[in-house]
């Protein structure tokens, strides 16, 4: 089955948009009624992928916490649920305490190959602070492995291609500046 919309000037886009907002939120109220306040999603499920960031934005923000990668074996006594319809109290489970303290990564395939990250951000100065964060670890970590012991100070970087540039100095010719 296949569905194509044709959209030819922004109004339709702005439509389209409220009515995509307007349709996930009117699915999250359904579950807020029924008092979830956790939602497991299967890992290898197609509504794993379905589940958008918006939808997932609104879900927090109504207080419902969403794990999107739990195994059908860590799944303990919980029955599926694959409509709106079977949103019951008789499906409800129950838990004590959620807590994430730890990510942990395992059996990587290939970990001498590089890798690639996604940050994500609700404003570009967080994303710009992420990244520079994210550097600085990497870059510790880095002279860590490389170097076997570790430098703390906050201009590390800096520090480091100064200790490289001062001697090259003394060796080159002095270049014409620009003015």
């Amino acid at each position: 089955m296949e569905n194509t919309d044709i959209i030819s000037d922004h109004a339709q886009v702005n439509r389209t948009i409220k009515e995509g907002r307007q349709y996930i939120l009117n699915i999250i109220k359904e579950i807020k009624k029924t008092n979830y306040n956790l939602l497991l999603i299967q890992k290898k499920t197609i509504l794993r992928d379905a589940i958008g960031d918006l939808a997932i934005h609104y879900l927090l923000r109504m207080k419902i916490l969403v794990l999107k990668t739990v195994e059908r074996e860590d799944i303990l006594d919980c029955k599926p649920i694959t409509s709106l319809d079977h949103f019951q109290q008789d499906m409800l489970g129950s838990i004590d305490l959620v807590e994430e303290k730890l990510r942990l990564i395992t059996s990587v395939a290939h970990p001498d190959h590089p890798v690639s990250m996604l940050l994500r951000s609700s404003n570009k100065l967080e994303l710009e602070q992420a990244a520079r964060s994210v550097h600085d670890a990497l870059f510790v970590i880095w002279y860590f492995v490389i170097e076997r012991f570790v430098l703390i100070s906050n201009i590390l970087e800096e520090n480091i291609v100064q200790s490289i540039l001062v001697p090259m100095s003394a060796i080159r010719l002095a270049t014409k500046q620009f003015d």
